[in-house]
């Protein structure tokens, strides 16, 4: 059983500025900045239980503040004996990266952190363009800076043999197992990367994934659209000497109008990703086996004084607690205050305001949410394909510094209500996308931001997701819908729309016109994976054989061409 912290910030930076104004804001904002490398790196866990990330890092310039040769730069998130803590909005650090680091001091240690996401500047990103502008602004704040010079970048274009012709389909969900084919010309037989923009930093940078292409010829790829895609082109990274590159034309951009939060691991062997969803109970085997907020199959919230006492924070988080609960079927209730005797009680599910800078945090507010890695917990070797992860607390979290806006925001003032439905989604386990116009874009800004609902493509996938939560499991009891949310969504959407039935040995699934089959997993009552189908051409029936001996129950779990996911128990 492995636990897993996600933890997700809101920047309170908006990013449409020009590089000299952007760095401007850096150095207003940084108490500290650095040209220095990565040199080392260690994870640990906090008094608080958040996991760090401690990041030696070599000076080689000093532009602001009095440093030492070698800093510590605490990065929240990391690994730890099992332990997990994925957070966004948090600089992505590896051993041998070079840049700019902008800084503040943690207030309780000796160690540096930064605000948010671009206040580190890596080099090996950069183009010589990029390259040139950023000397360019160093320099007008900084005249005694030794100017950076490009590094060799060892990618090339591809030639004229490499093309792209296609990319399908060209609207497309993210981190929810959908397959991407990418067609055309001069892309070998050996397995390269696909690059997808980076949905945490609003298209900015480019990031690819290797192991989840499921396939890879000279003329076709098909790859899994992992949770950080953004809307726009993919890059494919061809493996020769030196590496190639190809990008789709601007006809094959795809659009990705919501993506759902997965965890990738090493655990099991090589690179698994896994998905999240919602319980009703802690699993079996959760350390604590019990919790006072995960009961009766909802997430109960209590919020500290500090947040109940501000009456409209409270009442505006209430309202969209509420608006999400209705309209998706997610089971969150409010539970009142804080008491005393709640810090006793194990896992809570907490809303409160704190002072980020005195945690060395980054952003305006973040969602963390804690699980564990289940199903089947007594299994030291269980089939990858038979983990999930779960989630038993949720928590959120604001930056009591903020200059939040509440009633009315004035320009000067971060949108609260904004901020809080941004937030709630993520607790419902929507990622970010690329779109300055949408909820879940990654950034929000200063001054009112006229929300008035929660876009559609985030209540039907939210529908789906509780889908999944709502269905029968082997290691925990599943959620149940909200009171408030009116439609039968067993009912409606997913028994209309399929029917699963014993024909002697075979289990059959059939479907109506409207959605196709694109995966079948059938499940022993452990848990284990005893038939799985996935299809390329999507069938609206199909027949899967047991060949079974003895009269058994099996879980039938069936992904939809829409996404809907359905789960039923057979007896055969």
């Amino acid at each position: 059983m492995k636990e897993i912290t996600h933890f997700i910030c809101l920047l309170t930076l908006a990013f449409s500025y020009s590089q000299t104004e952007l760095i401007q804001i850096l150095n207003n904002n940084s108490s500290f900045i650095i040209e220095g490398k990565v040199i080392s790196s260690s994870s640990n866990f906090r008094p608080n239980g958040d996991i760090v990330t401690n990041y030696i890092v070599e000076k080689t310039q000093n532009l602001k503040g009095s440093a030492q040769a070698n800093i510590t730069v605490q990065v929240v998130g990391g690994q730890v004996d099992g332990h997990f803590q994925i957070v966004t909005h948090q600089v992505k650090l590896k051993t041998g990266d070079k840049g700019l680091f902008f800084l503040k001091r943690n207030s309780s240690s000796t160690n540096y952190f930064f605000k948010g996401e671009d206040y580190f500047m890596n080099y090996a990103r950069l183009s010589k363009q990029e390259i040139d502008e950023l000397n360019k602004s160093i320099l007008n704040l900084y005249p005694d800076f030794e100017v950076i010079s490009h590094s060799k970048n060892t990618t090339r274009a591809a030639t004229n043999l490499a093309e792209i012709t296609s990319v399908l389909p060209q609207e497309i969900s993210a981190g929810t197992n959908s397959d991407l084919t990418i067609r055309g010309t001069g892309f070998g037989n050996n397995k390269g990367s696909v690059g997808f923009l980076n949905a945490n930093d609003g298209g900015a940078n480019y990031f690819f994934t290797h192991h989840l292409i499921k396939s890879w010829t000279n003329t076709e790829i098909l790859v899994t659209v992992p949770e950080l895609a953004g809307t726009g082109r993919i890059k494919v990274k061809i493996p020769t000497t030196p590496e190639t590159s190809v990008m789709a034309p601007f006809a094959s951009k795809i659009t990705i109008p919501y993506s759902r939060f997965t965890i990738t691991t090493t655990s099991y062997g090589d690179s698994l990703t896994i998905p999240l969803r919602h319980i009703g109970a802690m699993p079996n085997g959760a350390n604590p086996p019990t919790s006072a907020h995960l009961i009766d199959g909802a997430y109960h919230f209590k919020m500290f004084s500090n947040f109940y006492n501000n009456e409209s924070a409270r009442t505006i988080f209430l309202k969209y607690l509420e608006k999400w609960s209705c309209k998706t079927g997610i089971n969150f209730l409010d539970a009142g205050v804080r008491t005393l005797e709640d810090e006793f009680s194990g896992s809570l599910n907490e809303v409160r305001f704190s002072n980020f800078d005195e945690q060395g945090y980054g952003g305006a507010a973040f969602t963390s949410i804690k699980g564990v890695y289940t199903c089947p917990s007594s299994s030291s070797s269980p089939d990858p394909e038979s983990i999930t992860a779960i989630l038993t607390e949720i928590d959120f979290v604001y930056d009591n510094q903020v200059n939040w806006g509440y009633d009315t925001v004035a320009p000067n003032e971060f949108d609260f209500s904004f901020a809080t439905a941004h937030e709630i989604g993520h607790a419902v386990l929507f990622y970010h996308v690329i779109d300055n116009i949408s909820l879940m874009h990654y950034a929000g800004s200063n001054g009112y931001r006229n929300l008035q609902e929660i876009p559609e493509p985030f209540v039907s996938s939210g529908i789906t997701g509780v889908s999944e939560s709502i269905s029968p499991y082997p290691c925990g009891d599943p959620m149940t819908v909200s009171s408030c949310f009116t439609l039968s969504l067993e009912n409606k959407d997913i028994k209309n729309a399929i029917s699963i039935r014993t024909i002697g040995s075979n289990i059959e699934i059939k479907t109506n016109s409207i959605a196709m089959i694109r995966q079948i997993y059938v499940y022993d009552i452990s848990g284990r994976i005893v038939n799985k189908a996935q299809f390329k051409t999507l069938p609206s029936r199909h027949n899967i054989n047991l060949d079974s001996n003895n009269t058994q129950i099996y879980m039938v779990k069936v992904r939809l061409s829409n996404d809907l996911v359905h789960v039923a128990k057979v007896l055969l």
